[in-house]
């Protein structure tokens, strides 16, 4: 099981989501690095559920 799922938005509508398993520090530039190939302009990264808790958030608000 992931320890964090990071769910990509672009203009705030969902575009994709990737699991992810490790330390929160790693995630987050992980998931900066996903936000050009997912052509996204915001992520949130939350715990094991899209509707898990909110960890760390980056870009415009969904």
């Amino acid at each position: 099981m992931a320890d964090y799922i990071f769910v990509y938005f672009k203009k705030g509508s969902h575009v994709g989501s990737t699991p992810w398993s490790g330390e929160l520090e790693i995630a987050k530039k992980a998931a900066r690095a996903g936000l050009l190939r997912r052509g996204a302009d915001a992520f949130q990264i939350r715990s094991s559920t899209l509707d898990g808790a909110l960890a760390w958030e980056e870009g415009p608000q969904p």
